[in-house]
């Protein structure tokens, strides 16, 4: 018989007795297995399937389709060729043959009866009368087939019918676990379990245990919530008001799901439905004070009130819809698969609480309390915000849209975040940033971090500068790498960095990036170190008496005004190196005590045409060797004064008189002071120490160029050697 057989689905008028036709099956294939060591015995085989044979002619005579009839019919024509292969047996492997294709009628058969197995009438079981006539309607031999129900299933439980002789649930069970199918009647449609029983005197659930499809309504109202785990499909609403555990896992429901405020857990693991709600609330609305564990599956929820859950998931994963959460001390993990929110209440939570809103892209406004974790991975928009949470993942945060306060987060890391509101972080120890908002007043800044030690800004604003002062009290560590503007960088390129006394607890200040400006200026005694890097116009960095290293690594700004470099009283400092900084037009480095050597290899003029150029550099501890100038005799011309190993102001002269020889209109002044120099009135005479100005002095011959307190003019200058 071809496994066509399984096409023949068709729905019967009236329920298809089953004969018992396994028993003969199983007599016949134990008759089959003797011979295949003997073939022996042939004839009492065929007799065997003669009688199957009559079987099925006596069910395709009781059946009420054609589908039936025919599905029938080809079994028949199947055991016809049975019984002729049979006659013929001569081997063991003939006998095998058959065997095999009996078989196959063998379970053809049994499908083709499931297929067919129909109850053309309600069911209702709440009395021993009642389920005695369920008995009569449905098989509940482990061999029969399951049915399918085309009218309504009722089951009423009660201490009366349950302590009734003979009467248990199993009994039920075995009644209602052969049912796999309910369509429900035109009007009133349903499969209901209801009704109040002791759990104590009849332990266990009601069962159904092949149940998969309901075209109706499944409304579940009784004391203990029935088993149902192959249930896939309610085509109506669902209600479940069980007092007790709820479970319907990767269920399509086709209308709502109803569910009693009296659940201890709530189960819908993998189920969709149009809307859920509990009793008296509308639709969204849960109230599941006594529910353990809570999963609703797919539906949407807007607002839950869960007092004694430990996990929440709500899986949903619509946009544009609020969401209210009140939990408490107990929860341990809250799951929201929204896309979208527009307001978010999550309140009563507390430091275990882990929440997983990873799919959320923008959340509107927010609120939450209390929470250990909020991840938050998806999300690149927040609006007006009043977060709660110990630990914040936040990779794709863009744009706080809104005023947004964190009052319990130690660690944010929030590189993508652009902040333009207000943004306070309340307990922030370690904080990650792209950009900050423009605002540099004292007191009035819209980046709070009252307790902030670590500060990183990965790209700060063309148009933004950061102050960094008592606002910042406890900002140990600042990293800033600022953003490069387009266009007229003159006008665009405005971001900056500006450090005073106020920030007392500093020590590291590390810049690069593209900016407009870097200004240091008497800082706190505790700054030690700073860097620079990228390009920086404007770099000034005074009175910083606490600096031990200062690691100059930037360049000028192609496409700005020449740069700027600024390096005084910094007292701690021995040596400056700036050897990538070129395109220099204002260089001043003053007052430094201890600066004994400097270095700028690279430095040049501005590209163009600048209008000014200066330079001073004095009143530090810079070294250099000078023989002083020989006049010219009879018979030797003059000699001028030489100036060596001038502790790297040897590096400036090309870059001095390259300015002053091709810059017509620009104006130059510049100033560079030797503030020790061992001085030889003859190349071959004793070095004395003299000041710049006593050296000066001293080079009193005939036709010497040096005069006054330092290296100030074209003549002076060519005096430089390395």
């Amino acid at each position: 018989m071809k496994k066509g057989l399984l096409s023949l689905l068709a729905v019967a008028l009236t329920l298809v007795g089953c004969q018992n036709y396994d028993d003969q099956f199983a007599d016949l294939n134990t008759k089959i297995a003797n011979l295949q060591t003997s073939i022996a015995g042939l004839a009492t085989v065929g007799a065997d399937v003669a009688a199957l044979k009559a079987t099925v002619g006596g069910l395709a005579t009781a059946a009420q389709t054609d589908a039936l009839s025919s599905g029938l019919a080809t079994a028949q024509a199947d055991l016809d060729a049975i019984e002729t292969a049979l006659a013929s047996v001569a081997s063991a492997s003939d006998l095998t043959a058959v065997k095999t294709q009996l078989s196959s009628v063998e379970s053809d058969v049994k499908e083709l009866l499931a297929a067919n197995a129909v109850i053309n009438q309600s069911i209702t079981i709440n009395s021993l009368p009642t389920l005695q006539y369920a008995e009569s309607l449905v098989s509940t031999d482990p061999t029969d087939p399951n049915v399918i129900v085309n009218g309504n299933i009722v089951v009423t439980l009660s201490d009366t019918f349950l302590n009734t002789a003979g009467v248990d649930l199993a009994r039920i069970s075995a009644v209602t676990d052969k049912i796999a199918t309910v369509l429900g009647t035109t009007s009133g449609g349903q499969l209901a379990v209801s009704g109040t029983y002791s759990t104590s005197t009849s332990p266990g659930a009601l069962s159904f245990a092949n149940l998969t499809f309901v075209d109706t309504d499944l409304n579940l109202t009784g004391t203990k919530f029935p088993t149902m785990d192959k249930l896939t499909t309610v085509t109506g609403s669902v209600t479940a008001t069980v007092a007790g555990d709820v479970k319907l896992n990767n269920l399509a429901v086709t209308g709502s799901i109803q569910v009693g405020t009296g659940a201890t857990s709530v189960d819908l693991t993998g189920s969709t439905a149009t809307s859920i709600y509990t009793a008296g609330s509308s639709a969204g609305v849960l109230v599941l004070n006594s529910a353990t564990t809570i999963d609703v599956g797919t539906a949407l929820v807007t607002s839950l009130a869960a007092n004694v859950a430990t996990t929440i998931n709500l899986g949903n994963t619509g946009s544009d819809n609020d969401l209210s959460v009140t939990a408490s001390s107990v929860t341990t993990q809250i799951d929201i698969a929204a896309k979208k929110i527009d307001n978010l209440t999550i309140a009563s939570v507390s430091s275990p609480t882990i929440i997983n809103i990873k799919s959320a892209t923008e959340i509107d406004d927010a609120s939450v309390s209390g929470a250990g974790q909020l991840w938050l991975d998806a999300m690149t928009s927040l609006g007006t915000a009043t977060i709660s949470a110990d630990i914040m993942n936040v990779p794709a945060w863009a744009t706080n849209a809104g005023a947004t306060t964190l009052s319990t987060v130690l660690d944010l890391q929030a590189a993508a975040l652009s902040q333009t509101n207000s943004l306070t972080l309340t307990l922030a120890k370690t904080v990650k940033l792209k950009s900050t908002s423009g605002n540099v007043t004292v007191g009035g800044k819209s980046l709070v971090a009252p307790a902030i030690e670590n500060l990183t800004i990965s790209a700060q604003s063309k148009s933004a500068s950061l102050s960094i002062d008592g606002d910042y009290d406890t900002l140990k560590v600042l990293v800033l790498d600022g953003a490069a503007a387009d266009g007229d960088l003159d006008v665009n390129q405005l971001n900056g960095v500006e450090v005073v006394a106020g920030a007392a607890a500093l020590t590291d200040i590390t810049v690069g990036g593209k900016l407009s400006k870097f200004i240091v200026t008497s800082p706190a005694a505790t700054l030690k170190n700073i860097t620079t890097a990228g390009e920086i116009r404007l770099v000034s960095i005074s009175g910083a008496t606490g600096l031990e290293n200062a690691t100059i690594g930037h360049d000028h700004v192609e496409g700005m005004l020449g740069a700027e470099f600024t390096f005084n009283n910094n007292d701690k400092i021995t040596a400056l190196n700036a050897d990538n900084l070129a395109e220099v037009r204002a260089l001043n480095i003053v007052g430094n005590a201890k600066l004994a050597a400097i270095s700028f290899n690279s430095i040049t003029d501005p590209d163009g045409v600048a209008a000014s150029l200066k330079v001073s550099v004095t009143d530090n501890a810079l070294t250099a060797d000078m023989v002083a100038a020989t006049a010219a005799t009879e018979t030797k011309p003059a000699v001028p004064a030489a100036i060596t190993n001038s502790s790297g102001l040897f590096d400036l002269k090309t870059y001095l008189g390259s300015f002053v020889a091709s810059t017509a209109l620009g104006t130059t002044s510049f100033e560079l002071e030797i503030d020790v120099v061992n001085y030889k009135a003859t190349a071959s005479s004793d070095a004395s120490t003299k000041t710049n100005t006593a050296a000066f002095a001293a080079d009193n011959a005939a036709g010497n160029v040096t005069a006054g307190d330092d290296i100030s003019t074209l003549e002076e200058l060519a005096l430089l050697g390395s």
